[in-house]
């Protein structure tokens, strides 16, 4: 291994992320299949809304923070599946169609080309061949035929039931959608109002609900309100009087009464020409050729339901459709859903603690118990993001004015400075008041990192320096426990620590370098990748082992010791540790210093082991 010349080489961001990020998708790098010589790592973020707005700059912290624990389990040998999808359905997307009267399939396909080019400029490691889209029929076929396993199962039921009705959006929402009496997407006022509506019987398994929580690997601060919403369980409302959902596949019949759609007959397409707009009717019963169909018993004329469901029943299932997104004959094969299993660590908002969760893990008991999954949990750890706040502490919105343009920022700063500044304020689970002055803070870090690279790395040292590679071993445990533990600020704080110790040493061993590039490639993936390649790397550094700590060396068997006279400091010692006294004592007096301040002198002794020595004269 031989590094590049790299003397007052400039550090072009803009040059080398786009060559990498089209390098590592190009290449398909983060592509996983099943691999039976490594253990698994599923990881999943809650998958976002397309807005048409972009991706909001809270998406760095909380995707940004997931993306560093896949990369990490990458390099630890984990074979990583790491996916997105797209929560392209629902109540947003239909709102934001009725204000501009643009189709909402053209909206959020626009908005996700833009999501996915953000995504790779701030170098999150998907695996896009597994991307999935709620608003696909070869998706939503499958959330129909899981109504449809609920109604035989007679877990799914239409009753008239006073719901929370949104004046303004003209639909149904649930619970968790309604904030201080007003709706969450429209803050339009929210009455109760009898309707007839399909309800998913949650109440069913409400005990198993709050038993099973003791297998789940949560906070108890998170598990406290999670078990408290279900003291106070009531069935799941799924239907809405709104157009952009899945068809619920139900059919009328006069001679026959309700009947199911045939699974053969799945999907039923949602049709794309339709007045969208809110009436309080569903916009569905206005499509004849839509609601009009045949009886799949008795083949005379009847009608199609036209509510539609929800978009939490879209997203009750997803961790299943990621393990085999192109399936067409099932919503995932026994072979990828045997491998994969349920997600080793999800991460998402605080929110979804008294909502989705409830009804991912509802859904997944039930097929479990119908012997379609081999697990009843599907998310065993999951971890909450903290919000990303202004400085003020007020959230980023558009509303408010003070959400910052993610692409102008990428633009400006790139993407490895934008993980770097979110992860480096708090703790992954914490709130985080952050500002571009934070990207500055880090910049110098990275610059450091950069500067050092070009100007100090050199094959040509002899032996490594002792300190040198104490502390680098020391970093190695540090940011493998710091990873672990979700608290990127403490991993990237020592870095800094160590790379400004690094400025005390002409040279910096090319072996010493590596080990850190492989440490920080999880957060800086396109730096860390530029730096392996110019050390004459051909392979990524992402698909590189993560470095292992020397325990033994990390067993410290020497202490600096501080010698004082009368409370002074008159230079340091390295004893033993746990010296005695005795040996303290004599080894300060052959230094030349204090044995020429204490000569012909009286004194008395403190010691405090492994800390100080101090001489007190009289």
């Amino acid at each position: 291994m031989k590094k590049e010349n790299n003397e007052n080489s400039v550090y072009d961001f803009k040059q080398v992320e786009d060559k990498w990020y089209k390098q590592w998708y190009g290449n398909n790098i983060y592509g996983v299949q099943i691999d039976s010589t490594k253990p698994k790592f599923y990881c999943l973020d809650t998958f976002p809304y397309p807005s048409a707005d972009g991706v909001h700059i809270g998406y760095v912290k909380s995707f940004g923070g997931m993306d560093v624990v896949a990369r990490y389990k990458r390099m630890k040998g984990f074979n990583v599946l790491y996916a997105m999808g797209w929560d392209t359905l629902g109540l947003p997307a239909e709102n934001y169609a009725i204000k501009t009267g643009i189709h909402p399939r053209e909206i959020t396909y626009k908005s996700i080309k833009n999501y996915k080019e953000q995504f790779k400029h701030f170098g999150i490691s998907y695996d896009w061949n597994r991307e999935i889209d709620t608003a696909e029929p070869i998706y939503y076929r499958w959330t129909q035929w899981l109504f449809l396993q609920m109604y035989k199962k007679g877990l799914a039921y239409k009753k008239e039931f006073p719901v929370n009705w949104c004046e303004s959006c003209k639909t149904v929402i649930s619970n968790e959608q309604v904030v201080d009496g007003k709706c969450e997407r429209c803050k339009g006022t929210v009455i109760q109002k009898p309707l007839l509506q399909w309800f998913f019987k949650v109440s069913a398994y409400k005990e198993r609900l709050y038993k099973d929580t003791e297998k789940l690997n949560w906070e108890e601060k998170y598990l406290n309100p999670h078990r408290k919403w279900i003291e106070g369980v009531r069935d799941w409302c799924v239907s809405r009087q709104r157009y952009w959902g899945p068809p619920i596949p139900i059919i009328y019949c006069p001679k026959c009464g309700e009947v199911p759609v045939p699974e053969k007959d799945l999907p039923v397409f949602l049709p794309m020409n339709v007045d969208f707009t809110p009436t309080g009717e569903p916009p569905l019963a206005k499509v004849d050729h839509f609601v009009n169909t045949t009886c799949p018993r008795c083949g005379e004329a009847a009608k199609r339901e036209t509510d539609t469901m929800d978009t939490f029943v879209t997203s009750a299932w997803y961790q299943f459709r990621f393990t085999d997104p192109n399936n067409d004959d099932m919503f995932a094969s026994p072979t990828q859903l045997g491998y994969w299993g349920c997600v080793d660590h999800y991460q998402g908002t605080i929110e979804h603690i008294t909502a989705h969760l409830i009804y991912a893990r509802f859904v997944t008991k039930v097929l479990y118990d119908e012997g379609l999954v081999s697990f009843d949990e599907p998310f065993p750890k999951y971890t909450p993001v903290g919000l990303l706040v202004d400085k003020s502490g007020e959230k980023y919105s558009k509303r408010l004015g003070n959400a910052p343009d993610t692409n102008e920022l990428i633009a400006k700063y790139g993407g490895d400075l934008l993980r770097l500044s979110c992860q480096f304020i708090t703790p992954f689970d914490d709130i985080s008041r952050w500002g571009e002055s934070d990207i500055v803070g880090v910049k110098r870090f990275f610059d450091s990192v950069w500067n050092i690279f070009v100007t100090k790395v050199t094959d040509d040292v002899a032996e490594v320096p002792s300190k040198i590679s104490s502390d680098l071993n020391r970093l190695i445990g540090d940011v493998e426990e710091a990873i672990e533990a979700m608290k990127f600020n403490v991993a990237i704080s020592k870095m800094m620590v160590f790379i400004a110790s690094l400025k005390d040493f002409d040279t910096v061993p090319a072996e010493v370098w590596e080990t850190f590039v492989k440490l920080i490639a999880p957060f800086a993936p396109f730096v860390a990748e530029e730096m392996w390649s110019r050390m004459g790397y051909t392979t990524s550094v992402h698909l590189a082992s993560f470095p292992i700590v020397n325990k033994i060396s990390l067993e410290q068997t020497t202490v600096r010791v501080s010698i004082q006279v009368n409370g002074k400091l008159k230079g340091v010692l390295d004893l033993p540790v746990g010296a005695s006294k005795e040996v303290a004592v004599k080894d300060s007096l052959e230094t030349e210093r204090v044995s020429q301040v204490l000569k012909d002198k009286n004194y008395s002794v403190i010691y405090v082991q492994d800390k100080v020595i101090n001489f007190v004269t009289e």
